[in-house]
């Protein structure tokens, strides 16, 4: 094999669920040319067929221990950074990032569209931190705010001037919450302008959350 990547290993291993090469390509519905370059990692599936190889290989009646080995901390940036990816083309979002759960709080991982100045502001997030994913870490549920302008959550504090300066009007950060109910990260995407999630954009969310949550607790195992 050329590529030992997240994607190559998760199509292998949705191959073998399904009983066989031809029986994913059936599945995903893409040329078997395409699919052999992505098996032998010459090639990166798009974002919504490496979602589909985990639907299947996170089914209930697989386990989290498939790949027979933790991840290497490379698998675990390309994850977060495709969780992301998805994230910001299916909302739409100019910006966003990853954070991860680490005993101080939550620390960004991945990120796009932030300068510095954001970055360095919420490098990590603790429980007093003025921030939509303080909150959402706290209640395990996605928190939104529509426009960051009104919001009781910035408005009045040092986040709001730092919110501005990004160019964030609003955001929405969604829990990566793993099986066993423990917190392993954030999900967090941005807009320019003031906006309410759709049904789509939750589900799309929501969706994506679930993925990165099994390969966060799979790398926890």
């Amino acid at each position: 094999m050329t590529g030992e990547t997240i994607q190559a290993r998760t199509l292998r291993r949705a191959a073998t669920l399904l009983g066989g090469k031809e029986r994913l390509r059936e599945h995903l519905r893409i040329p078997m040319r395409e699919l052999d370059a992505w098996l032998a990692g010459v090639a990166r599936p798009p974002i919504d067929i490496f979602l589909k190889a985990v639907d299947i290989v996170s089914a209930p009646a697989s386990t989290v221990t498939f790949l027979q080995r933790k991840f290497e901390p490379a698998d675990r940036q390309l994850m977060v950074g495709a969780a992301l990816d998805a994230a910001l083309t299916a909302t739409g979002a100019e910006m966003g990032n990853v954070q991860l759960a680490v005993p101080e709080g939550l620390r960004i991982v991945a990120q796009r569209g932030f300068g510095q100045a954001f970055l360095d502001f919420y490098s990590v997030v603790d429980d007093r931190s003025a921030a939509c994913c303080g909150i959402a870490k706290k209640t395990l549920q996605r928190i939104v705010v529509a426009d960051v302008a009104s919001s009781q959550i910035f408005v009045g504090t040092p986040a709001e001037e730092i919110m501005a300066g990004a160019g964030v009007r609003s955001v929405q950060s969604t829990p990566l919450v793993g099986r066993s109910g423990a917190l392993y990260g954030m999900l967090n995407t941005h807009w320019a302008t003031p906006r309410e999630l759709t049904r789509a954009d939750e589900e799309a969310l929501d969706h994506i959350a679930r993925h990165a949550a099994f390969w966060l607790e799979s790398d926890a195992v």
